[in-house]
């Protein structure tokens, strides 16, 4: 009997010790230690009890074949559940893994010059060095945010700074803090490519050689007791000259507010200084201003639309100037654009040119593609290097007009669409009380096979409305059925 009852305590304690490596994988998985352990103490409690009982009925043996079946079942559980547990341990798997990346890449740092009218961003550094051994050169990834008080405490840090070891690994240091507390995770050899463009080096310049503090004393007598921000973003791109001050020669100053009064881009290192949840102009301190002009900036962009068209299947808008383009797929080096030579109460008038230099230069092939019709182009389209296509659109979106070339652009003539053919109108339209008047908006044409096809709506938003086809490059049309 007192065999029998061995046995049966040792079955108990195997299915106790599932019960308890279960518990232990729900943990690993989804956290909830609290939860859990209200279940795991009285399992424990009962796995103890099995523990006295055995030992203390350690002289009676259980026969060999059952000590071996125990013992399978004792590691095939541990098995189980053990890999289970093991699993949660990869990271993105569960709780567990979060925990371990945690314990091995999360750092609290004593922050101890936190002042930024005092310390700067050395003292940050400072701190960081008692703790970790810094790269050389650090560099900003995106951002690098500061909130202080007006006495200069900081009372709000975040950003992530990185930079290469001796090893020539890139180490990254994502900072955070808040409620007094500075968190460091760790994320060595993160991949990131040093940029120059962010630097960290500028930063500490600007904070010493700006006047920010005057222009936070100045604010401080007019919003009183609030919060300033700081926010270091490396090199940035102007195109205003609202807020800007210039660390420089009065020189270099006048050319950076002409430059952009007249259109024109800075680029510069810039240090923000900003009043959080108040609609006051951010101040941007900038340093080393690389001025571009008007006439090199339009040139840039015009390039960057130029080689993004000829990557398109069909036509590319340049929202600065409204010029449009479109090259053959066939041949990336001829080219064509509709240039506006001319504007007055929201339509437009067109030019076109050519190029066979993949964008280059261009040549004028028709000072008035449109017949002397004003709106806003639509599209234009090149199936070959003479045949080809051009839309203009009216100003309230609900007519347009196809003109067509069959000679390069030298000459274009308005499609002309049988209406009088069309039978039956579509049912949504039916639905709204259309009529075939109007049908006026004229989607560019599309070509499949030997067949052009054109679409003709009720307006530029909407996608139903009655198909007219052409066999002889638009020469004549019907109704498709």
């Amino acid at each position: 009997m007192r065999k029998l009852m061995k046995n049966l305590v040792d079955y108990i304690f195997i299915f106790l010790y599932s019960v308890l490596m279960f518990f232990l994988w729900k943990i690993c998985k989804y956290g909830s230690w609290r939860y859990w352990i209200n279940w795991i103490i009285p399992v424990l409690f009962l796995i103890l009890v099995c523990i006295i009982y055995k030992i203390l009925n350690r002289n009676i043996e259980s026969s060999r074949k059952s000590r071996r079946i125990k013992l399978y079942m004792f590691i095939i559980v541990t098995l189980i559940f053990g890999g289970m547990i093991i699993h949660t341990a990869i990271p993105y798997n569960g709780k567990l893994s979060w925990k371990i990346d945690e314990m091995l890449n999360h750092k609290r740092v004593r922050y101890v010059h936190r002042n930024v009218f005092d310390d700067g961003i050395e003292g940050l550094l400072e701190d960081l060095e008692k703790k970790f051994t810094l790269p050389d050169k650090l560099y900003v990834d995106n951002e690098l945010l500061i909130r202080f008080d007006g006495d200069g405490e900081i009372t709000k840090l975040e950003g992530m700074i990185y930079g290469k070891d001796e090893k020539g690994k890139v180490n990254s240091y994502l900072l955070s803090f808040k409620n007094k507390k500075l968190e460091v995770w760790l994320n060595k050899d993160a991949g990131f490519e040093l940029d120059e463009n962010r630097a960290l080096d500028p930063m500490i310049k600007l904070l010493k050689k700006s006047k920010y503090k005057k222009e936070i004393d100045t604010w401080k007598k007019i919003y009183g007791d609030v919060d300033f921000g700081i926010i270091y973003y490396g090199l940035k791109e102007f195109f205003y000259s609202d807020g800007i001050k210039v660390l420089g020669s009065k020189k270099e100053n006048d050319e950076v507010f002409k430059t952009l009064d007249q259109g024109g881009e800075v680029k510069a290192n810039a240090l923000s200084i900003f009043i959080p949840d108040k609609e006051v102009t951010p101040i941007n301190f900038i340093i080393d201003p690389e001025i571009i002009s008007s006439e090199t900036r339009n040139a840039q962009l015009e390039e960057e639309v130029i080689e993004k068209s000829k990557g398109e299947d069909s036509w590319t808008l340049d929202n600065n100037t409204g010029t449009m383009y479109t090259f053959l797929k066939s041949n990336k080096n001829i080219g064509f654009r509709l240039v506006v030579t001319d504007a007055a109460l929201g339509s437009r008038f067109y030019k076109l040119e050519k190029t066979s230099d993949g964008g280059k230069t261009w040549e004028n092939i028709n000072s008035n593609p449109f017949l002397d019709g004003t709106g806003v182009a639509e599209g234009i389209e090149f199936l070959n290097e003479n045949f080809g296509f051009a839309g203009l659109q009216g100003g309230s979106g609900e007519h347009s007009e196809i003109y067509v070339t069959r000679d390069g652009g030298t000459n274009f003539e308005i499609i002309n669409l049988p209406y009088e053919k069309v039978q039956n109108l579509p049912e949504k339209g039916k639905e709204y009380g259309l009529t075939i008047e109007n049908y006026k908006y004229l989607k560019m044409p599309r070509m499949v096979g030997n067949k052009i096809y054109i679409l003709a709506t009720p307006d530029s938003f909407e996608e139903e409305g009655i198909e007219f086809y052409s066999e002889d490059e638009g020469k004549t049309w019907d109704v498709s059925k």
